[in-house]
């Protein structure tokens, strides 16, 4: 997990837990009161029009590609407007790259999450 100004963001392939709330970033909280999990989706299945994942994590399934998918995970993280300033700002400052790196990074593992859906799905 990592910190820029007051935003808590987690590492690719994790989610952030703070008292009894799971989320993929927090604001305006103390990072020491923030645990980061480590997602698995090895245990991942289909439960009626959910994905369910890691231990209690659950998608409601509303795409049908990989595509789809992909970009669903990557919003949980970085919206489209985010994506965009993240691209255009990276070169001003050590923190600006820091999260053009952690954004690929997560844009990367959510191509993971998406083939392991499309996997599910074909089987």
């Amino acid at each position: 997990m990592y910190q820029i100004k007051n935003k808590i963001y987690a590492d690719a392939g994790y989610v952030l837990k703070y008292k009894d709330n799971l989320g993929f970033n927090f604001r305006d909280i103390d990072i020491k009161d923030v645990s980061e999990i480590k997602i698995n989706l090895n245990n991942m299945k289909i439960k009626g029009r959910y994905i369910l994942y890691s231990e209690g994590l659950k998608e409601y399934i509303s795409c049908t590609d990989y595509n789809c998918w992909k970009t669903k995970f990557i919003h949980k993280q970085f919206t489209n407007d985010d994506q965009l300033a993240i691209i255009l700002n990276k070169d001003y400052s050590e923190e600006d790259l820091l999260l053009y790196d952690k954004m690929q990074e997560w844009r990367d593992w959510s191509g993971k999450f998406a083939k392991k859906v499309i996997e599910l799905w074909q089987q």
